[in-house]
């Protein structure tokens, strides 16, 4: 799990102004590797939002779900260690660590987590997110001007479409407003 550089959107053929206040949304991956029968699987997940806070609600939110998803496709798993760099706003601050101490009660299962120097490493989430953009920018740039890709929920729709092998889920800000961490 990893926050990255905000997508921007992309048009072929914007207009000066709209260069300098294009907006954007959050792609947050997440590389989820699972033990079973002595192997190795790998599920890959990209969480698209028009929120663009990078905070510890978002991250809990993100947990949420994923919790979600590991109880409907893999029940029997009951610990989960998550491994993020050390970037205090996000992962390395007391609520993030109310949110540890308290992630068995919360989401059922035990989880320990690990911290890399911030900066310092690459992950299967810095893949995701670079093969998502790119995807994306060079389909935006094939669109026509009517047909463009200019919401989050239009990237949320197009990458669910288009992008295999990928688990896309969608976050609300409204919703975020309305979880227990707003």
């Amino acid at each position: 799990m990893d926050f990255i550089e905000n997508y921007s959107y992309t048009i072929q053929n914007e207009i000066q102004s709209y260069h300098w206040n294009r907006g954007g949304c959050k792609i947050h991956p997440v590389g989820l590797y699972l033990k079973k029968d002595d192997k190795v699987l790998i599920s890959n997940h990209c969480f698209i939002s028009d929120d663009l806070q990078n905070d510890t609600c978002f991250v809990n939110y993100v947990q949420k779900e994923i919790s979600k998803w590991l109880k409907e496709n893999h029940p029997k798993i009951n610990q989960v260690h998550y491994f993020n760099d050390g970037c205090a706003g996000q992962y390395k601050n007391r609520n993030s660590f109310k949110n540890l101490t308290n992630h068995h009660e919360d989401f059922g299962r035990k989880a320990e987590h690990s911290f890399f120097a911030t900066s310092h490493r690459k992950s299967i989430c810095d893949g995701l997110e670079g093969t998502v953009k790119r995807i994306l920018r060079k389909a935006s740039l094939q669109l026509s001007d009517e047909n463009q890709i200019k919401t989050a929920t239009a990237v949320y729709d197009f990458c669910k479409v288009n992008i295999e092998k990928i688990n896309f889920h969608f976050i609300d800000k409204k919703m975020l407003k309305l979880s227990d961490w707003s």
